[in-house]
């Protein structure tokens, strides 16, 4: 079962963290100044004043934006030659991979925020990085990227996962909490990466594939403008993730394959029982609109 953190799952106003929420953590590093980074650098020094933040990003027009935002005392083209308390892995999953060797070197604990777990601990071990690494994720984000839509608001009241029997986590948590995110802990990387399978990645390949069959439609109607402009809220609702930026997607997609291709069929699956219904049973429809209707009822109240 996920455990949320009932001692860290409210703000906790930075004036009131004191010296067990914050011992150790001054100077900080995080590695990808995307919007999660830079939106992390935002929300953790409103949390911390005087928080020293520096950033790296190899996107130069990115790196220009987030300099410029405020969020970084100083954003490096490539790892610089200091030392930190903390790094933050804001990146792609692969990256991450190939970043956290090196990272590892430059600061005394590490925390990522990556969509994918299982490489990343499983390297995390390899390189004895056991009471160091925090292995984390918060649920939060946007469907558009890059540093200009940065926020310190961007976490507020989103889960931010972590799995347990990292130590690293449980010292980064009162500051997650700060930043108003509800610390939420997973037994196991495996079943991070099942749950945001049908959570996230499966829900984003469903998004897109309403897009796309309503592109394909559009395309042979007689009048596609007419059918562009005739979409409503809920068609822009179930579609807008179909603005998110295919870069991020596609390393997360394979590294979490096995769980996504799960997810996908659990989808198909549903939407077969409601063609098979409608084609062959109308008169039970209703009963399938009203399971459906309930779940979503029973998710609601579950996440309030």
């Amino acid at each position: 079962m996920w455990q949320e953190n009932t001692n860290f799952c409210r703000s906790t106003p930075s004036a009131e963290l004191g010296s067990e929420g914050v011992t150790g953590f001054s100077r900080l590093l995080v590695v990808g100044c995307g919007l999660m980074g830079t939106s992390l650098s935002l929300a953790w020094q409103r949390a911390l004043p005087g928080l020293w933040v520096d950033g790296v990003e190899i996107n130069p027009t990115h790196r220009l934006t987030a300099q410029s935002s405020g969020a970084f005392r100083r954003v490096w083209e490539t790892l610089p030659e200091e030392r930190y308390d903390w790094a933050v892995l804001s990146t792609p999953v692969d990256e991450a991979l190939h970043l956290l060797p090196e990272v590892s070197q430059l600061a005394e604990f590490i925390l990522d925020i990556c969509s994918v777990k299982t490489k990343i601990c499983e390297l995390a071990e390899t390189l004895s990085l056991q009471h160091r690494f925090a292995p984390t994720h918060p649920m939060a984000g946007k469907a558009s990227a890059g540093p200009q839509r940065a926020t310190a608001e961007l976490f507020a009241d989103m889960p931010w996962l972590c799995i347990s029997g990292w130590p690293a986590c449980e010292r980064i948590a009162p500051i997650l909490s700060a930043s108003d995110a509800r610390v939420q802990y997973i037994p196991t990387a495996q079943d991070h990466d099942l749950a945001v399978a049908f959570a996230s990645h499966g829900v984003h390949l469903a998004s897109l594939s309403v897009m796309l069959a309503f592109q394909k439609a559009c395309a042979h109607s007689s009048d596609c403008t007419s059918w562009q402009r005739m979409t409503g809220p809920g068609f822009r609702d179930v579609t807008r993730l179909s603005a998110s930026p295919p870069g991020f997607w596609i390393t997360t997609l394979n590294h979490n394959k096995s769980f996504v291709l799960q997810a996908l069929d659990g989808v198909v699956e549903e939407l077969q029982r409601f063609r098979e219904t409608l084609a062959h049973r109308p008169n039970e429809i209703e009963s399938l609109l009203q399971e459906a209707q309930n779940a979503y009822l029973e998710w609601k109240e579950g996440h309030a």
